[in-house]
């Protein structure tokens, strides 16, 4: 048992030595330490409507399922008082997201949030 331990203590202290050199990599650094984002108000008075699409591409607005037409028109209907929260599905892609999102930003005078699941 002695033989293992001698044989041992040199790697777990390069470990320990290791792992606190990674701990401390942020203070010599000097980087600023991660601070949440603030939810921006929205505008006093307006109308939040929670857009989501799916991984099949299909749109749905407070929960109804719509068509492309259907939901630009009601965009652009409720003009700058509104905000959007854009929940996309977890199985777009990045692309189909960012693609999404600008769609959505080009067709609404208000806000528009993305937020994801499982945050």
């Amino acid at each position: 048992m002695k033989p293992l331990l001698v044989a041992l203590t040199p790697t777990v202290l390069g470990l320990l030595a290791m792992l606190a050199a990674v701990g401390l990599l942020p203070f010599m650094t000097g980087l600023p330490h991660p601070q949440p984002l603030q939810r921006k108000p929205g505008v006093p008075g307006s109308l939040n409507v929670v857009v989501a699409r799916n991984a099949a591409g299909r749109w749905f607005a407070d929960g109804v399922a719509v068509d492309d037409q259907t939901l630009e028109r009601r965009l652009s209907a409720r003009g700058d008082s509104l905000t959007v929260r854009f929940l996309p599905s977890d199985r777009l892609s990045t692309a189909e997201v960012s693609t999404s999102l600008a769609w959505l930003r080009r067709r609404t005078k208000g806000f528009v949030q993305l937020e994801l699941m499982g945050g």
